[in-house]
């Protein structure tokens, strides 16, 4: 799933494990006990998180459908503007 620039802001904003919701309470519980066991706290794996889907642009599946591969492409082929 790609998000648009201010979709991703939103979720970045906004996103915190503990206001998570599950079908079962017990689902919950055993998601933070293991968000708990594996970062050290839910901030810290909010943190991580939120790093995460702020890198994901700078990928190299996202950065080649941008302007710069259209630009090497074009190079290439000999019709570049400048």
């Amino acid at each position: 799933m790609t998000l648009e620039p201010p979709q991703r802001s939103l979720v970045v904003k906004t996103l915190d494990v503990e206001e998570a919701q599950t079908q079962f309470p017990g689902d919950k519980a055993m998601i933070l006990a293991d968000v708990m066991g594996l970062h050290g706290s839910t901030a810290a794996f909010n943190h991580k998180l939120r790093l995460q889907l702020l890198l994901e642009p700078l990928s190299y599946r996202v950065t080649c459908g941008g302007w710069w591969c259209g630009r090497r492409r074009a190079a290439r082929r000999g019709t570049s503007r400048r």
